[in-house]
C-alpha cells in the first residue's frame, strides 16, 4: 500500500483475509488483474532464520520474505561475514600512529568514541582530539585501566583491566554535562564534564602524536591492535574495504600494519628444564616437565628426585630443597653449623621440636663474642637467652617440656623489623598465651656468617634419661640440615644455607619412636606407650600386669573398710581421713631416708628411686618414674606422694597385695 498523500511510504508484506468494502466481502476474484499487484491467493509463511544465516554470532530478524542480520562488532554485511581490518601499532617496538581530518561536525547532543582493542602493555594514548596542537579530549591506558579527561575536568578511569591480551570493546561518551567509560557494554565509570565542541577540521590522533614528548606525557606510544574504530556512527577507517560506508579518511599513518598478528614469542625459547613453549598472542605459556614449575619452569622440583636419604622426607624451598629428619641426640654428641655467608634475610625466628625426660639439656648454643644466643631445658622448662652489645634478654616457657612428648616451639621477635625488640616463646601444643621477654634484644643476623652454631651437647644429670630428639631447627626459617654434601645425591641449590661443618652424624628418627615399643611386649592385645625410654601397656578389659600378661577378675567390693588396716603410719606419722587412710607427719629430720616396710605376704620387689638430695620408694613391683618423682604401678596398685605425706590407698583386686608408699626428704 502506497499513499504519499498522507505521508505513508512503504508496501505492506503480509496476508489479509475477510477484508470488506462498502459491507461486502472482497476476495481475489473480484479485484480486476490490473489492480492487484504482487498478491497471491493464500497464506504460505516461512521462517528465514531456520537457515541461520547470519555469521560470527550474528542477530537474524525474520521479514516474511527475508531476513535482516544484526551484527555484532566488528562484522558487518548482509550476513555478518564482513570483518573490519584491524590496525596493528607499534609492531617489533616501531613508534606508530595514525591521524584522521573532521570532516563536519557531528550533529548529535553526545559524542561518542568506540572501538575494539588488543594489547598486553599497561599503558599507551589511545586516541586524542585535538584543535590544532592542543589536544581537548584523550583516552589512554594507565596501568591496564582504560582513562579518559576532557581538559578542564577530572579524568575517570576504568575498573577491570584490559591489557590481558583479549579483545575489548569500549567506549567514552561525553554529554549531557557527563562523560560514560563502557567496558564489553557495561559501565566501567562517570565523571562530571563541560560541554565539549567537535568542529570540521579538528584532528583525531590514534596511538600516538607526531611528537615523541607530548606522547609521553599521554602515557606513550600504543602497542597492540585497534579495530572497528567509530566517531558517533561514523567510521574511521585505517584500511577502506571496497563497500562504501559513512566514513572519516586518514590524513597519514605512520607504521600502522594490516592485522593483528602478533610477534612469535617462543622464538627466543623461553622455556628452561625441558619446557615446550606454546605461543599465544603477544605472549607464550611453558608446558613443563613433572619436574620443573615457573612460568618459564625455571624452578626445578627438586623433590621429585627422590634426593634425600631415609627416613629424612623432602620439602621444597624457593629455588632449591631440604632433607627434613628428626634426630636423637645422645651420650653429649654436638653438631656444629655455619652460614655460608650468602644469608641476606634478617635472622628473627627460632622454631624447632624437642621431645626429651631430660630436666636439664643443651638444645642450641652460638657465641660471637659481642653476643650469643642460648636455647636449653632448664628445669624442665624451656629457655632463651640473648645477649647482644646493647642489650640482653631472657625467657622461659610456663609449662614443661621434660614430660617425653613432642612440643612445637617457636621463638620469635615481637617486632622483627626494629633494630632491638622483646621476643616471645609460643609452645604451639600450649593452650597458654605466649610467654614475652621481659626486656628488648636484637635479632640473630649475627649468625649469618663466621659463628659456629652448635646443637646438643652434654646437659643430663645422673640419674636422667640422656636422649633428647630434635627436629630440624630453622633460624629465620632456614633449616639447620643434618645432612651435608656426601649425605645426598645432589648439592642444595639454594642461595641462602647453613652448613654442617662437624662430621659427627645421629641416628635419623627419634630413637623411642618404635625403640622401646619394639617387639611388641604387650601381650593380648595391649597398647604399648612409648616413654622415650621406658614402657607402658594399656591392657584391654580382662588383662592386667605390666605386659597384660595376667587375667584379671572383677571383684565386688560392698562391704567397707579400713584402708590402712592394721599398718601402722612410719616416723611417728598419725592417721587422718575418712578411714585413717593417710599418713600425716610431722616435723622431723632424717640423717638420710627412712622406709615403709612392704606390706606381709607382699612377695612383688621394691624399687628405691632418686639421688643424693632426694629418694622414695615403689612397693609391690612399682618402677621408678623420672616424671616428677612418682612410680609407674602395676595393674591392680596405685600410690601417691605428696611433700611431708605418706598415703597407703588399696585397690581391691583378687591379688590381695597393696601398694605403700614412703618418701623422705632431707633438705641439704
Amino acid at each position: 500500500l502506497v499513499s504519499h498523500g498522507f505521508g505513508v511510504s512503504g508496501s505492506f508484506i503480509g496476508c489479509m483475509r475477510d477484508l470488506f468494502v462498502d459491507s461486502h466481502l472482497m476476495g481475489p476474484d473480484d479485484w480486476l488483474n490490473a489492480s492487484a499487484v504482487n498478491i497471491t491467493r493464500g497464506c504460505i509463511h516461512r521462517d528465514r532464520c531456520k537457515d541461520a544465516p547470519c555469521e560470527n554470532r550474528g542477530e537474524c530478524v525474520n521479514l516474511w520474505q527475508g531476513y535482516q542480520c544484526k551484527c555484532q562488532r566488528p562484522y558487518e554485511g548482509q550476513n555478518c561475514a564482513d570483518e573490519h581490518t584491524p590496525a596493528r601499532f607499534g609492531r617489533d617496538g616501531a613508534s606508530s600512529f595514525a591521524v584522521f581530518a573532521i570532516d563536519e561536525e557531528p550533529g548529535a547532543a553526545v559524542l561518542t568514541f568506540s572501538m575494539l582493542l588488543r594489547t598486553r602493555r599497561e599503558s599507551g594514548m589511545l586516541l586524542a582530539l585535538a584543535a590544532g596542537a592542543r589536544p581537548y579530549l584523550w583516552v589512554r591506558l594507565e596501568h591496564g585501566h582504560l582513562k579518559a579527561k576532557v581538559d578542564g575536568a577530572q579524568g575517570v578511569a576504568g575498573r577491570g583491566v584490559i591489557s590481558d591480551g583479549k579483545l575489548h570493546l569500549v567506549s567514552v561518551a561525553v554529554g549531557w554535562g557527563q562523560m560514560t567509560l563502557r567496558q564489553s557494554g557495561l559501565t566501567a565509570g562517570r565523571a562530571a564534564v563541560g560541554p565539549v565542541h567537535v568542529r570540521a577540521g579538528d584532528k583525531v590522533y590514534v596511538g600516538g602524536v607526531d611528537d615523541k614528548r607530548s606522547t609521553a606525557g599521554l602515557g606513550g606510544y600504543f602497542e597492540g591492535c585497534i579495530q572497528d574504530l567509530r566517531l558517533n556512527e561514523q567510521r574511521l577507517q585505517f584500511f577502506p574495504r571496497g563497500v562504501p560506508v559513512r566514513s572519516h579518511g586518514a590524513e597519514h599513518m605512520v607504521n600502522v600494519s594490516e592485522g593483528c598478528i602478533g610477534g612469535d614469542s617462543c622464538a627466543s625459547s623461553p622455556c628452561q628444564n625441558g619446557g615446550v613453549c606454546v605461543p599465544a598472542w603477544e605472549d607464550f605459556t611453558c608446558a613443563c616437565t613433572h619436574n620443573a614449575t615457573g612460568r618459564h619452569c625455571e624452578e626445578v622440583r627438586w623433590c621429585a628426585f627422590s634426593l634425600c636419604p631415609s627416613p629424612a622426607h623432602c620439602r621444597p624451598v624457593p629455588r632449591g630443597y631440604e632433607c627434613i629428619s628428626n634426630v636423637t641426640f645422645q651420650n653429649g654428641v654436638t653438631l656444629t653449623f655455619r652460614g655460608n655467608g650468602l644469608i641476606s634475610r634478617h635472622l628473627t625466628t627460632i622454631s624447632f621440636s624437642i621431645r626429651t625426660r631430660q630436666h636439664t639439656a643443651a638444645v642450641l648454643h652460638a657465641d660471637s663474642g659481642s653476643g650469643f644466643v642460648t636455647v636449653s631445658v632448664r628445669d624442665g622448662l624451656l629457655v632463651l637467652e640473648l645477649l647482644s652489645p646493647s642489650s640482653s634478654s631472657s625467657s622461659s616457657s610456663s609449662s614443661p617440656v621434660a614430660d617425653g612428648m613432642w612440643h612445637n616451639v617457636e621463638f620469635r621477635m615481637v617486632a622483627p623489623a626494629a633494630n632491638a625488640s622483646q621476643w616471645a616463646l609460643l609452645l604451639a601444643d600450649d593452650r597458654e598465651e605466649p610467654v614475652t621477654s621481659d626486656s628488648e634484644a636484637g635479632n640473630l643476623d649475627f649468625l649469618r656468617e663466621g659463628v659456629d652454631i652448635l646443637l646438643g651437647g652434654p646437659g643430663s644429670r645422673a640419674g636422667q634419661s640422656g636422649i633428647m630428639c630434635l627436629s630440624n631447627v630453622e633460624l629465620g626459617g632456614i633449616v639447620l640440615s643434618y645432612y651435608g654434601p656426601s649425605d645426598l645425591m645432589l648439592p642444595r641449590p639454594q642461595m641462602e644455607q647453613f652448613r654442617k661443618t662437624s662430621t659427627a652424624s645421629l641416628p635419623g628418627g627419634c630413637r623411642a619412636e618404635g625403640g622401646a615399643c619394639e617387639p611388641s611386649l604387650c601381650l593380648n592385645g595391649g597398647h604399648c606407650r612409648d616413654l622415650l625410654g621406658p614402657f607402658r601397656c594399656t591392657c584391654p578389659s580382662g588383662w592386667t600386669g605390666q605386659r597384660c600378661e595376667l587375667h584379671a577378675v572383677a571383684c565386688r567390693c560392698e562391704a567397707e573398710t579400713d584402708p590402712c588396716g592394721r599398718r601402722r603410719c612410719a616416723d611417728g606419722a598419725t592417721a587422718s581421713g575418712p578411714h585413717g587412710g593417710v599418713c600425716l607427719i610431722g616435723s622431723f629430720s632424717f640423717n638420710f631416708f627412712s622406709f615403709l616396710s612392704p606390706p606381709r605376704g607382699s612377695k612383688l620387689p621394691a624399687s628405691i628411686c632418686g639421688h643424693e638430695t632426694q629418694n622414695y620408694t615403689c612397693l609391690n613391683g612399682g618402677n621408678c618414674s623420672d616424671a616428677d618423682f612418682a612410680c609407674d604401678c602395676l595393674p591392680g596398685f596405685t600410690g601417691h606422694r605428696s611433700a611431708r605425706l605418706c598415703s597407703v590407698i588399696h585397690s581391691f583386686y583378687p591379688l590381695g597385695l597393696s601398694l605403700s608408699l614412703s618418701y623422705s626428704n632431707q633438705e641439704t
